[in-house]
């Protein structure tokens, strides 16, 4: 997942308890975070230079869901006073996902 942060952000993503036994942040070298449900992101608060525009952070967000399962992540950014939650699935091994109708 590739996260993406306007200048002076903050952004908490935590798992939903229902979803912790399937859904995993990921460290380096893709190895699971021991204990760690939630992550911080900050992001650069910006630049005196008004021509700069300000900074753009981008993070990537490495996550493992196991197979067959949905795991949803709550997101509060600095700016919300209601989360916005996100829903990952994964389908069971040996099974295609329907192919999508052309028009």
């Amino acid at each position: 997942m590739l996260l993406h942060l306007d200048a002076g952000s903050t952004v908490v993503m935590r798992v939903a308890v229902g979803s912790q036994r399937y859904f995993r942040f990921l460290g380096h070298a893709r190895a699971p975070l021991a204990g760690d449900r939630a992550l911080s992101f900050t992001s650069w608060p910006g630049s005196d230079n008004e021509d700069s525009g300000g900074f753009t952070d981008f993070f990537e967000v490495p996550f493992s869901i196991a197979p067959g399962h949905t795991a949803s992540v709550e997101v509060w950014t600095s700016a919300s006073t209601l989360p916005v939650w996100l829903t990952f699935s994964a389908p069971r091994p040996g099974v295609r996902p329907a192919p999508i109708p052309v028009r």
